[in-house]
């Protein structure tokens, strides 16, 4: 017999995922970054006021460095109040002399609707997986 979707591991092995990105989405009140020097390259992955922001910024001398300002926050003096920002951002700026600074953004709430989808999608093919074994074992028994 199989069991319902509630019971199964797969859905409490997803549970704790869905909450720790719910709880990053609705405490987006916070921004911070961490960065790394490769080369002429300064790459951030952070966390930027509800969006998860990727940037690659190439010939800019900076050294490695941690903070609760990210590299292309220090021009904001408050952080924009949006529960539901733009998905997916794509910005490419070439300032003057050698700077070039690439930044993609996404949306938290398109995380965890992703997430939510890829979750359930597997739920159900598990399912669909456990039914169908179950129909060919039962079809293997000898009948009595």
């Amino acid at each position: 017999m199989i069991c319902p979707w509630y019971r199964s591991r797969l859905f409490w092995l997803g549970l704790p995922g869905l909450v720790f990105l719910l709880w990053g989405w609705l405490a987006n009140s916070h921004s911070g970054y961490i960065g790394w020097l490769g080369g002429d390259h300064f790459h951030t992955v952070g966390h930027h006021f509800g969006c998860v922001e990727f940037t690659r910024a190439v010939d800019l001398g900076m050294g490695f460095e941690f903070g609760d300002q990210g590299l292309r926050n220090e021009h904001l003096v408050e952080p924009p109040n949006e529960l539901w920002p733009p998905a997916f951002r794509f910005e490419h700026e070439v300032e003057p002399g050698t700077q070039r600074v690439s930044t993609v953004r996404i949306a938290d709430w398109a995380i965890v609707l992703a997430y939510i989808l890829l979750w359930t999608a597997g739920q159900g093919r598990w399912q669909r997986r456990k039914a169908r074994l179950s129909r060919r074992a039962a079809a293997e028994l000898p009948e009595s």
